[in-house]
């Protein structure tokens, strides 16, 4: 309440009326608040008060999720929601959106999860968790078999066959051996060197030889 002072009537005390207008969002608006004097002789006068109400503030982020490492055949973490508090909305709530930067081969990359908080007046923050994917694992042969493996000269050494590796991001890994032969004392008398690569597609490899010794 104010109040106003008549020479005649001394003082009078009103309350004030409130009119809003609203602004181009829900936290933007304008109150305009008016105190109407009149005396019983007919005299009045108004006063004003106009009261601007903006929203400015973006929301207050919740604590960021900590940065990842991870193997290329671990699980991607779920996205999870977060919430922030904003001063005129409440609770935001927001899933998140990745990204993904390549790296230098098929199966390391980057995931960057972004939660991108906005309140109704357009009042915008962010936060971002890294996900590091790599792949540091060699392909694993289960087979085992003899390493030297003793001929006679007139035995054939057997032909060389695809064999299959295990990989943790690709599965199986197929290749055929490459020989490379040396020769012994005499013409009958010569050492094979089989030798299978399994490499995945980010380099990383296991050898696997055999060795077929003719005398």
């Amino acid at each position: 309440d104010l109040t106003a002072i008549n020479t005649c009537e001394g003082n009078i005390t009103v309350s004030p009326s409130e009119e809003i207008s609203p602004g181009n969002c829900p936290g933007n608006y304008v109150i305009t608040r008016t105190w109407s004097f009149s005396g019983s002789c007919g005299f009045s006068g108004d006063v004003h008060q106009v009261i601007t109400i903006k929203d400015e503030s973006a929301p207050i982020l919740p604590i960021a999720p900590e940065e990842l490492s991870i193997s290329c055949n671990d699980p991607l973490p779920e996205a999870q929601s977060l919430t922030a508090m904003d001063n005129c909305d409440g609770e935001i709530t927001v899933l998140p959106t990745d990204e993904i930067t390549e790296g230098d081969c098929p199966n390391e990359y980057i995931i960057t999860r972004s939660w991108i908080f906005e309140d109704a007046c357009g009042n915008s923050d962010s936060l971002q968790q890294i996900i590091n994917v790599s792949d540091g694992e060699a392909p694993v042969f289960p087979v085992s078999f003899s390493n030297e493996t003793y001929l006679s000269c007139g035995a054939e050494v057997p032909l060389g066959e695809n064999r299959v590796a295990i990989d943790n991001c690709e599965g199986e890994i197929s290749v055929a051996p490459t020989d490379q032969i040396t020769e012994g004392a005499c013409p009958n008398s010569f050492t094979v060197v089989r030798t299978w690569l399994f490499a995945d597609a980010c380099g990383n490899s296991t050898q696997v030889q055999e060795t077929f010794i003719v005398e």
